[in-house]
């Protein structure tokens, strides 16, 4: 017998198991959070470094000089 006498047993804290419409509900839910925040995550990712020497080199763009006058 327990130190503190007589104790009732008490009804399991969850109200059973889940109905199958609840449980497809919850997996596709946690699979379009999962999807939204992995397609966030490549959307905002920066470019590292492109090689060894740390410069980053972008292609086709032309980086205007001080003084400069493009509209010519």
């Amino acid at each position: 017998m327990p130190a503190g006498g007589y104790q009732a047993r008490r009804p399991p804290a969850h109200a059973g198991r889940l109905r199958a419409w609840e449980r497809v509900t919850i997996t596709v839910v946690f699979v379009l959070v999962a999807a939204a925040i992995t397609v966030i995550m490549v959307l905002t990712a920066h470019p590292q470094s492109a090689g060894p020497s740390g410069h980053n080199h972008t292609r086709g763009t032309q980086q205007q000089r001080p003084g400069s006058d493009q509209h010519r």
